[in-house]
């Protein structure tokens, strides 16, 4: 049953991707297809261009229509990119997956897919909170927001932040300093 769950995952993101892959298919219509068509992509039998275009969707219908690659071609990118993703330690999250953060479900603009380096059971903790500021803070604000991380995470907060220099860093850094878990959001793919 887990092997099944897994591999329904899977399939749900090389969809996602293969979407994406489209030109004139962005996240939003990713998002709208996840939020209004969840129940049918974990019980639909295939997720193949037949399923895409049984979606009635006049975007995703016109980008099939339109597209000089062919949906084997979106899903051979899709799955080179999940094994490119495995062989760099990435897990590659859908809105669907169980590890994929639940508070970020509350906002209509979520990303239709997450890619995530470390342990993911840090992205649903029963606590956190998201500590982000200036990228010049005082000496003064430096150490109070490595010393209010290293609380919070000392208390079993994991402590949420960007990886950008300033406040960002020393929020990471006092969590780790009192041996907590930390969250580094970032816009861009990991590796660039």
């Amino acid at each position: 049953d887990v092997i099944m769950n897994i591999r329904r995952d899977e399939e749900i993101t090389v969809f996602i991707l293969a979407l994406l892959g489209l030109k004139g298919v962005g996240a939003r219509t990713a998002v709208d297809i996840i939020s209004r068509h969840h129940e049918s992509l974990c019980s639909a039998s295939r997720l193949d261009a037949e399923y895409a275009k049984a979606l009635n969707i006049g975007k995703v219908t016109k980008a099939l229509q339109n597209s000089e690659r062919s949906w084997e071609e979106l899903e051979g990118d899709a799955f080179d990119l999940l094994e490119s993703a495995e062989n760099l330690g990435v897990s590659v999250l859908n809105p669907l997956s169980p590890e994929y953060p639940r508070r970020l479900l509350l906002n209509d603009n979520y990303p239709p897919v997450l890619y995530c380096l470390g342990d993911t059971d840090a992205l649903n903790p029963e606590k956190s909170v998201a500590m982000v500021g200036t990228r010049n803070p005082t000496g003064f604000g430096a150490r109070m927001g490595r010393r209010l991380a290293e609380l919070l995470a000392s208390d079993g907060y994991v402590v949420v932040s960007g990886l950008a220099l300033g406040c960002d860093t020393v929020a990471h850094e006092g969590a780790l300093d009192a041996s907590g878990r930390t969250v580094a959001v970032r816009p861009t793919p990991i590796g660039s």
